[in-house]
């Protein structure tokens, strides 16, 4: 119980910070860092020391059996956690403003033609990947029903996985329309922008169900609710509304994305109805709050590898997991390479016991602690607070230049953030590698990037 108060103690702190500390923007990158700190470390942190019978998920039961629930209110832990935010707002704060604001990013009279091309390029190669990926499981309704199973490793890796990772490359393109349509308010051609932002939302979701990730489903509603509350000066009942249902959505995607995904076999082949495969799906899982153990990995991990980062178990990664992690980026079949274990695999299997390929994301503060244990974690949280702070200060500096470096710094602050939950260099890169390939076609072809010498 002791531990449980210390992390409340943690949430209010940071709750408070956020409230009273001055910024620029309403959501910022601090913001987001908070919102994914909270969620994914102190949460689990008070929930599974206040009472782990009832918040306890999968991965907790697994570490709790293998080293005691001694790992659950570990002082290591509850040290690193604080240190860590500490050093990651140092860091973040600690960025000079005239560096940043050397970066200049200057629209051109042809950007607003360059980024139109970039949203219906966006469309076009997500609707081209779904085609491609899918087709190899016989279709897309086969690879939405076996989504969750190809994510478990049951099956063997496709010879078109690389077209996987640019599912995604609607999401920038439905970012971009929703500024046009509900921000900016174009007046011209509305009807094929609403047009493009349907289809663009349509694939977001199918790309999300590929990954049989519930986060996927959810981040295009935030993308588009913090790009409007930070360019919005006024914000009415009707937005406060859209936020509520936006938010019980959410909820219930994340507490019952399994179930849904899971019951979508059923639905397919016709043997059950969507409601009856939902039932018998429920009807396996426990009375347990799920939603907690959706969270807890991260601050799993961190307790893992703070146990495991100086025994005879483990070999310091000395951050050349980032090496293996732009390596990782090759398709397999255009070079074969033989890469060492990921972070998550050994993660797995220090959990587990079992090295499968269901991963168990590590989180940055677990991935730091097994690249150089203590030291890694310092260095690690003041580099990831100082790139933070970096890339805040230079898009804030051009942020109201034109309504696409709203958008950039909407996806860049998640990108950034969602660093937290997945350290591993690979699934990042592979997370988010289309939406980065347009980020620099923004900067480069719809706009000037230049550093200035004297600010």
């Amino acid at each position: 119980m002791v531990a449980a108060i210390a992390y409340l103690i943690i949430i209010v702190s940071i709750v408070w910070f956020e409230l009273t500390r001055k910024k620029v923007l309403r959501i910022d990158f601090v913001s987001i860092f908070n919102l994914f700190f909270v969620l994914f470390y102190a949460v689990p942190g008070f929930c599974l020391n206040f009472n782990f019978d009832f918040y306890s998920g999968e991965i907790s039961e697994y570490a709790v059996s293998k080293f005691g629930k001694s790992i659950i209110g570990s002082t290591s832990v509850l040290l690193a956690l604080v240190i860590s935010y500490i050093l990651i707002v140092t860091g973040f704060y600690a960025v000079p403003n005239h560096l940043p604001q050397r970066v200049s990013i200057a629209p051109s009279p042809k950007t607003n033609n360059r980024v139109f091309i970039a949203i219906v390029a966006g469309i076009i190669i997500s609707f081209c990947s779904i085609y491609i990926y899918s087709s190899q499981y016989g279709g897309l309704v086969n690879a939405l029903a076996d989504a969750d199973m190809i994510r478990a490793g049951a099956f063997e890796p496709p010879k078109y996985a690389f077209f996987l990772r640019f599912t995604n490359a609607c999401l920038l393109s439905s970012s971009l329309l929703f500024s046009q349509l509900f921000i900016i308010k174009f007046k011209h051609w509305r009807s094929i922008l609403y047009f493009l932002f349907g289809i663009s939302c349509v694939l977001s979701i199918i790309s999300g169900l590929l990954y049989a990730g519930r986060i996927w489903m959810i981040l295009p509603i935030l993308f588009f609710i913090v790009n409007y509350i930070d360019c919005k000066e006024k914000l009415g009942i009707d937005f406060y509304i859209s936020i509520a249902i936006a938010f019980f959505i959410s909820i219930l995607v994340l507490q019952y994305g399994d179930v849904i995904f899971l019951s979508l076999r059923g639905l397919f082949d016709n043997s059950q109805t969507f409601a009856e495969a939902i039932q018998a799906q429920s009807a396996e899982r426990s009375t347990k709050f799920i939603l907690a153990g959706e969270f807890e990995h991260p601050y799993i991990s961190l307790g893992t590898a703070l146990n495991v980062a100086l025994t005879s178990k483990h070999d310091l990664r000395w951050f050349s997991d980032w090496i293996y992690g732009f390596l990782g980026l090759l398709p397999d079949n255009l070079i074969e390479l033989e890469l060492p274990d990921g972070v998550e695999t050994y993660n797995t299997y220090y959990i587990t016991g079992v090295a499968e390929k269901k991963f168990v994301p590590a989180g940055l503060l677990a991935g730091a602690v097994y690249s150089a244990y203590w030291l890694g974690l310092a260095i690690t949280t003041i580099v990831y607070g100082a790139i933070g702070g970096f890339i805040h200060k230079a898009l804030l500096t051009n942020f109201n230049k034109h309504y696409f470096i709203p958008v950039l710094y909407v996806l860049i602050s998640f990108a950034w953030g969602f660093t937290m939950l997945v350290y591993d260099p690979t699934s990042l890169f592979w997370d988010y590698f289309a939406t980065f390939l347009f980020i620099l076609y923004l900067l480069n072809r719809c706009s000037r990037l230049t550093f200035k010498n004297n600010v």
